[in-house]
């Protein structure tokens, strides 16, 4: 995102590689993270280090005063991270096949089809619906709703303009074509009861110290 990723060589913001890498099965996410930084310090000799940055963010905040939510977004009894931890450790059942229109407990799907972005969760918080907003917005989402806990959340939202959807940006020159859907702004307050008010904030950004193009193996 804009802001949150400063410095390194040119060549970064032009030159593309094709990387195979492998793991193994039941490997987590945090550990595909490391592996990944272990990757990108051996192979492209990347050094980063993180600071604090005052920049434009969008802070997530109820939109009534008397804190009533959106129909889209309901409150759950469910532990998501106990119900994830139970899984790893074969100690819950397996997370079935996931339905359209109906994710199954604790799984959150993101998805573009004709100009709308949709995000449906069987559980999700609210750091994680604020990280998710964040690239459609254009810049850095923080929670500050105070709701805590999981929750069923069925969002919908066309692209901002000069913005991305959480999947990623249109090809150059493509156009954004006008859809049959609300904006991001409008649907949050609509759908959520939420609403994204902009503020300046410090802010994590990663400094990228140095990198070299890597070598073919």
């Amino acid at each position: 995102m804009d802001g949150q990723i400063v410095g390194g060589p040119s060549w970064m913001d032009t030159d593309r590689f094709d990387i195979l890498a492998n793991m193994t099965p039941g490997t987590t996410s945090t550990d595909m993270n490391a592996m990944v930084r272990s990757l990108l310090a051996d192979r492209f000799k990347l050094r980063v280090h993180h600071e604090m940055r005052e920049l434009p963010v969008y802070a997530l905040v109820l939109a009534r005063p008397d804190g009533k939510l959106g129909q889209k977004l309901k409150h759950l009894t469910l532990d998501c991270d106990a119900l994830r931890a139970a899984r790893l450790k074969g100690e819950a059942p397996p997370m079935p096949p996931p339905t359209p229109g109906s994710p199954p407990d604790c799984f959150t799907s993101i998805g573009l089809a004709g100009g709308v972005t949709s995000i449906e969760s069987g559980g999700m918080n609210m750091a994680d619906l604020a990280s998710s907003l964040s690239h459609a917005a254009g810049r850095p989402v923080l929670d500050r709703t105070a709701l805590t806990g999981f929750f069923a959340i069925n969002l919908e939202f066309t692209t901002e303009p000069n913005a991305v959807s959480p999947l990623g940006g249109r090809p150059p020159g493509v156009p954004l074509v006008p859809v049959d859907a609300p904006s991001l702004t409008t649907a949050v307050v609509d759908q959520l009861g939420l609403r994204l008010e902009s503020r300046r904030a410090q802010t994590a950004v990663l400094v990228i110290d140095g990198a070299e193009p890597p070598t073919d193996n």
